[in-house]
């Protein structure tokens, strides 16, 4: 599976519904381009050797988040489920 980021295009909000022009459009750049890969490196080099982070995905996303970890020297993972 791959990462897929969700595009947020679009003329921006519906006026009469009260949503602002800017809504439905990208804020970061990385709203339509983000790098799993890029954002994990960039978390590893700041966490201390027993630091924590977290992370929400859809179950879809969670095994190749997971595996993507351990590429990272995270060595810990674990997994919750919400129904």
């Amino acid at each position: 599976m791959h990462m897929q980021a969700i595009k947020a295009g679009g003329n921006g909000g519906d006026i009469k519904n009260g949503e602002s022009e800017k809504a439905k459009k990208s804020f970061f750049d990385t709203d339509e381009h983000f790098n799993i890969y890029n954002y994990f490196k960039f978390c590893t080099r700041y966490l201390k050797e027993d630091g924590c982070m977290l992370l929400f995905c859809s179950f879809e996303q969670l095994f190749e988040i997971i595996n993507i970890a351990k590429e990272n020297r995270i060595q810990k993972i674990y997994s919750f489920s919400i129904y």
